[in-house]
């Protein structure tokens, strides 16, 4: 072999090594581009289901159709204020007292507040 023929032979196994390399990056591709379509499908699915489950909570969990069972299956009334009792190990005049004394009436001072509950109080005291 002359040494004017090596590079030739060297630059077409080179091109033919670049060639088998870029078929090869390009096979790898095509195939995560086909697994990325697949999950990106199988993604699509869950979301549908998690929405379609939510839209079944939703109604399973509605107080009409809750009442609508409730009062198809079950034989309640109404409860009447004769059934209710207070508790009998707390005296009620005993949990006025203590709760009238925990707060001095000098102490207490009204705020109106925006949000779910209209008044709160502060009480100034020592701690």
């Amino acid at each position: 072999m002359s040494l004017n023929k090596m590079p030739f032979y060297l630059a077409f196994i080179l091109c033919l090594v670049t060639v088998f390399g870029l078929f090869t990056v390009k096979d790898n591709v095509m195939t995560l581009k086909v697994e990325l379509q697949e999950v990106k499908k199988q993604v699509q699915n869950e979301e549908d289901a998690i929405r379609i489950l939510k839209a079944e909570l939703a109604y399973l969990g509605s107080p009409e159709r809750i009442h609508k069972l409730a009062s198809k299956h079950l034989d309640l009334e109404k409860p009447r204020v004769t059934q209710m009792i207070s508790d009998p190990l707390v005296d009620e005049t005993e949990k006025v007292k203590s709760m009238v004394s925990k707060v001095d009436k000098k102490l207490v001072k009204w705020r109106y507040k925006k949000g779910p509950s209209k008044y709160i109080t502060m009480a100034k005291g020592e701690e």
